[in-house]
């Protein structure tokens, strides 16, 4: 039956599972032919927010910096992890934190990774990860988000700093942030400033009408 949901899936999505995860249900559907990841009101992994990715790891020319390590914040399924080894690549070794066990449950059973000897992925909170470690990376990217907001706790100096220490001296930073309304523009504009605090140089990359991803260094 699962094959007919696929093709079918190009003319209107088609649900296969849906599950309470930790923070929000989670549906496994097939979109245009292709397994995706969503919440109730969000993608999570492999639809808009793989093409998110895509795009903004192609205008920061990652291929072009090489990096040897990424600490990703808010793994998923597994998006960021496929662009970087199977679609550009690169030999980069992954550090995933997911604070889900649903997703990682996902992850295992549907999107296996294809460069396993490269990748760890922890289920962990991403905050507590970050306070208790001390280690270095030279790409760092954060995609954490409560259905389509990102936590109040990533507008806080401390996480700034966190992020700061986080990311090797000659490293990126990439965090996706959303503004859809004015407390999630404002929330937005916070952690900006936070960043420009820490670190050099922030700029801002926009991803159709709501997604902000700032851009570090």
């Amino acid at each position: 039956m699962s094959w007919f949901k696929k093709a079918f899936s190009i003319v209107l999505p088609m649900r296969l599972q849906r599950m309470e995860g930790r923070y929000h249900r989670l549906e496994l559907t097939y979109e245009d032919g292709e397994l995706v990841v969503n919440s109730g009101s969000a993608n999570q992994s492999f639809g808009t927010l793989h093409r998110l990715w895509q795009e903004v790891l192609e205008h920061v020319a990652i291929r072009e910096r090489v990096p040897g390590s990424c600490l990703l914040l808010g793994h998923g399924a597994g998006s960021v992890e496929r662009i970087i080894h199977r679609e550009l690549g690169m030999d980069t070794r992954i550090t995933g934190v997911e604070g889900d066990p649903m997703i990682l449950d996902l992850r295992n059973a549907y999107f296996p990774a294809s460069r396993p000897d490269l990748v760890e992925v922890l289920q962990s909170d991403a905050f507590a990860f970050l306070e208790e470690h001390d280690r270095t990376y030279d790409l760092v990217i954060v995609d954490l988000f409560h259905e389509l907001d990102v936590p109040e706790a990533m507008a806080g100096p401390d996480f700034a700093d966190h992020l700061r220490r986080a990311t090797a001296d000659h490293g990126l930073l990439l965090m996706n942030t959303i503004a859809h309304d004015e407390a999630s523009t404002d929330r937005s504009g916070r952690i900006e400033a936070n960043l420009r605090h820490v670190f050099k140089d922030v700029r801002q990359y926009a991803f159709g009408e709501v997604n902000r991803v700032l851009i570090a260094q």
